[in-house]
């Protein structure tokens, strides 16, 4: 339950592409009332972390990190 307005996080530990990518793009076709949750300047994520969707991508090769994915979604109306 996400009151509208509010956010949802998917987060793993994987980089599996059906465990992240996949996941979060069948959600959002099968629940029209989120979207991914706008990028912004106040964001505590470094860009370099974030993909061109504005996923939260980690990966030891790229980063120095474990693997990491996260999406925000947010629930679509006025809170």
């Amino acid at each position: 339950a996400v009151k509208r307005g509010g956010r949802l996080v998917y987060a793993t530990c994987s980089s599996e592409p059906e465990e992240n990518a996949s996941v979060v793009t069948s959600f959002l076709q099968s629940h029209r009332d989120f979207a991914l949750a706008p990028r912004t300047r106040a964001t505590a994520v470094p860009a370099s972390l974030l993909t061109d969707e504005g996923w939260l991508a980690t990966s030891p090769a790229a980063h120095g990190l474990e693997t990491f994915f996260a999406a925000v979604l947010v629930r679509r109306g006025a809170a």
